[in-house]
């Protein structure tokens, strides 16, 4: 992306590198069940596992996803772009989504 003369860019992890991540914050959540762990596993497993950006992440309420099985689609409309995206729900996010929701139990109208 260019503004005005300046240059950025942005830099890549590796899958390995993003699944021992997810792994470690998954296994912290589980000793460890906080507000804040939640947030963290939940927004790494949902930006990696549907490739969403944060403000999409952010859009989603527990309503949206719990009651999909593995494997369905459903469709969401990017923030950003305006485009619609095809997603589907793969196992690990489904398990991270259970045990999130096992311990904390929110309301499932809320983001």
């Amino acid at each position: 992306m260019e503004r005005k003369g300046i240059k950025t860019t942005t830099y890549s992890l590796d899958w390995d590198t993003v699944m021992n991540l997810e792994s470690r914050l998954l296994r912290d959540f589980k000793t460890n069940r906080t507000k804040h762990g939640a947030r963290a596993l939940l927004m790494v497993a949902i930006g990696v596992r549907l490739g969403m950006r944060v403000i999409d992440n952010l859009l989603l309420k527990w309503e949206d996803l719990l009651h999909l099985e593995v494997g369905e689609r459903f469709v969401r409309i990017e923030q950003k772009t305006g485009k619609e995206r095809v997603l589907v729900m793969s196992s690990k996010l489904k398990e991270v989504l259970e045990v999130v929701h096992e311990a904390c139990a929110p309301n499932s109208a809320h983001y």
